[in-house]
Order: structure tokens, then sequence, then C-alpha cells
């Protein structure tokens, strides 16, 4: 990792990212135009080229709103699964997150989890590894039951995930854990 500044132009933001909240922005720029941004926007950078948003979404937001030309940022040399594990991790400790998303979140994150601990961990002795819902639940500070909760509504289908955001749904859990349980 080495800190220093990019233009706010030159970031890329990936397809697929949660949609940015505009109360969440304008906090932000209340925020920065007082202190100024406290913590820089995560990038990488796949060539001498091009610099790829990894976490700040609504910080670079914000900077674009305050009409600065360079931001602050910590460059990070990871591999695509440890860059969505950044981003999940500042997601899930920063962002207002309706249960929905939390729930994405943190059912991504398990799935991530598991691609790690399909291989023994040598230096602790274990002749098993660690599943990921448990290694999850440790790196994320979530109980076993709620990251099982998670994965219930995340398995939700797309169009009914579209549905409890449209009926105000997506914040109450007894409702999506009701939906996943109907779910063929």
């Amino acid at each position: 990792m080495r800190a220093g500044e990019v233009y706010i132009d030159a970031v890329t933001v990936p397809s697929g990212r949660r949609p940015v909240n505009s109360d969440t922005v304008e906090r932000l720029v209340e925020s920065i135009g007082k202190i100024g941004l406290q913590q820089p926007i995560s990038v990488w950078s796949p060539d001498s080229e091009t610099v790829v948003l990894v976490a700040g979404n609504h910080r670079l937001e914000a900077c674009r709103r305050l009409d600065m030309h360079k931001v602050p940022a910590v460059f990070v040399d990871m591999d695509e699964r440890q860059r969505r594990m950044w981003e999940i991790a500042e997601n899930l400790h920063r962002a207002e997150l309706t249960v929905l998303e939390r729930d994405e979140q943190v059912s991504e994150w398990i799935k991530l989890a598991a691609t790690i601990s399909r291989q023994p961990d040598e230096k602790i002795g274990r002749g098993r590894p660690e599943g990921g819902r448990a290694s999850a639940s440790r790196e994320i500070n979530v109980s076993e039951p709620d990251a099982r909760r998670a994965e219930q509504v995340a398995s939700l289908t797309p169009e009914a995930k579209d549905a409890a955001r449209e009926t105000g749904q997506a914040d109450n859990r007894s409702a999506l854990l009701e939906a996943a349980k109907q779910a063929p």
C-alpha cells in the first residue's frame, strides 16, 4: 500500500456498485467542507494509465460535488477477491445499508471467505480448515445465526429483492426471511 493523490476524473468506478445515496453524499460534502477528507479513497492500478476505485464511492462523489480536482487515495496491491472483500468491509462498517443490502454484503463475504478456507492453515495446525460462515462471522463481527439469516435473505431472487425495495420492506428482516422461506 502507498498513499498519494489521484485526479478525480481519472478514477474509474466499476459497474455493479450499490447506488450512491444522495443523503450520505450531502453529509460527506458538509463534513469534508468543514474538516477535509479524513479517510482517503482506496484504488488500484492494473496498469500505469488506469486507476480503479476499490472503496470510497460516496467520498469520491462528495469530492466531485465540492469541485475538488484531486482526492487523497491509498493504492492497494490486491487480487480481485481481496479488493472486493476490502470494499465489503468498508460498506459494512461505514455505510447506512438497508437490511437487504447488508445481508447481501455479508453473504458475499461468506462466499469469498469460503474460497480462502478451502486451503489448510498449516500455521495454526488445523486438520480441517474453518468454514466460510464461521470465518466470516469472526472476521466481520457477525454472529453465525445472523450470517445464516443473511445468506437466506441474499438468496432471494432479484425480482423479490426489487419488490422488497419498492414496497419499503428492504429494512424488514422478518418480511425478507418470510419471503425467503416462501421461495421455491
